[in-house]
């Protein structure tokens, strides 16, 4: 059984593909609506004060994080016990449920007060949602241990990277539909749809994915031979990569909406959720091509290939912080007639469209890396505890730096964001280094 599960299932590519489109749909759902999180809390939630704004929105991106972390081995070790794909269904339906409320946030604070509770405001119940939303969801985890534990070892690579491009392919389009939609629908309709999205993706799952999953059987062992001691102690260097790498990748994540407001002129210009939306779109179209043409080297060129691309996305957040500083950008207005685009915008903007791919470009390559050297460290009836244990470490790493970004953009600016993000970049290269040379025996 051991071995026909280590050289991979039949029906791996099907589920390879089926998740994929399934993470497509989820990912599209997921970026119609939060990404345009602070403005649905400026114009829907009733949050005015700008101050206040920088630290909500910090809250609300690191919250559901706080629980992912919590939860996720939790999940990972039901998943090993009672099957992978009973936990995809999980995140996408209660997921679904959960992210479609936030749209109803106001109703709902409305329906609270009429019961006697009025302390709150309708952005702490969206905030409260939010946090369950980490309790209950996890989809990426959960389709990475369901790919993983099906598919050839020297396709490993290959496959995570290709669940990867799914999610950023999802992100394009969502993102893209979200800043326009936003203008019709508003930003409550959005989350609303999201929850649909989600709970259809889990459907088609339910339906199309196939697993050979075997309940372990329990054998008595000492403690010198516990998945604790044999697998989980060993990986602990490669977490540690998960955190410091998050917290290179996602440290202007939170405020970037704010900060593309700002680079095309301040609150007062508008349409402040289309060139959000497409910024963060040509960003992801960096990452799905990352994961095109770098993925299928990740098997044979791993180091090569994190180190280079720390070192350049180091590089281009240091353009970022100097477009920052270039005031005379900001303030000079381009009107270009292309389809898509809003009719005015500043200069900034544009050079940040052109800067954003390259950046995200480099650093999405990573987390398939990652992910890869994970699975070649874990036995298959330890998957699900392995990747949920990941997804800890990724979410502690996101919880910094979603925190660390609120109080520098509250304190200093938004400069302080592009200081600090290529310090963990350039910073994480020795690091990678070591963890490698220590796990390489274990890679080959």
């Amino acid at each position: 059984m051991d071995k026909k599960i280590i050289d991979g299932e039949p029906f791996w590519k099907q589920n390879l593909w089926v998740v994929w489109i399934c993470q497509f749909v989820t990912y599209v759902g997921f970026s119609v609506a939060v990404p345009f999180t602070p403005f649905y809390m400026r114009e829907g939630l009733g949050v005015a004060d700008g101050d206040m704004l920088k630290v909500y929105v910090g809250l609300s991106s690191a919250l559901p994080h706080l629980t992912l972390a919590t939860m996720a081995p939790i999940w990972g070790v039901l998943a090993d016990k009672f099957g992978r794909k009973i936990m995809m269904l999980r995140a996408n339906i209660l997921g679904g449920l959960i992210i479609g409320s936030m749209g109803l946030a106001p109703q709902i604070h409305q329906l609270l007060v009429k019961l006697g509770i009025d302390s709150i405001e309708p952005v702490h119940v969206f905030l409260f949602l939010r946090l369950l939303q980490g309790l209950f969801t996890g989809t990426t985890s959960a389709a990475m241990t369901l790919v993983s534990s099906c598919t050839p070892r020297a396709k490993q690579g290959y496959a995570l990277a290709m669940i990867s491009v799914s999610l950023f392919a999802g992100d394009i389009a969502g993102t893209v539909l979200g800043g326009y939609l936003s203008e019709e629908v508003g930003y409550q309709k959005l989350f609303m749809m999201t929850g649909t999205l989600w709970i259809v993706s889990g459907i088609a799952l339910m339906l199309f994915t196939k697993e050979n999953f075997q309940r372990p059987v329990k054998i008595k062992s000492d403690s010198s031979t516990s998945p604790f001691i044999t697998v989980f102690l060993p990986a602990l260097p490669l977490f540690a990569i998960y955190i410091i790498s998050n917290m290179a990748r996602f440290v202007d994540n939170s405020q970037l909406p704010l900060v593309i407001e700002f680079l095309n002129g301040g609150e007062d210009m508008p349409h402040a959720a289309r060139w959000t939306s497409l910024v963060m779109a040509g960003g992801f179209i960096g990452a799905m091509l990352s994961g095109f043409i770098l993925g299928r080297f990740i098997d044979k060129h791993a180091l090569l290939i994190s180190l280079s691309a720390c070192t350049a996305a180091g590089f281009f957040l240091l353009a970022i912080l100097g477009l920052l500083s270039m005031d005379h950008l900001q303030h000079y207005r381009v009107h270009l007639n292309i389809p898509g685009f809003p009719p005015d915008g500043s200069a900034a903007v544009y050079v940040m469209l052109l800067i954003r791919p390259f950046l995200i470009f480099c650093s999405a390559v990573l987390e398939p890396v990652w992910n890869s050297w994970l699975a070649k460290l874990t036995p298959p009836s330890s998957k699900g505890l392995m990747f949920g244990s990941a997804v800890t470490f990724r979410s502690v790493g996101q919880i910094i730096t979603h925190s660390l970004a609120s109080a520098l953009a509250l304190h200093y600016g938004f400069k302080a964001i592009y200081i600090a993000g290529p310090m963990l970049f350039f910073g994480l290269i020795p690091i990678v280094i070591i963890v490698e040379k220590k796990l390489h025996h274990k890679l080959v």
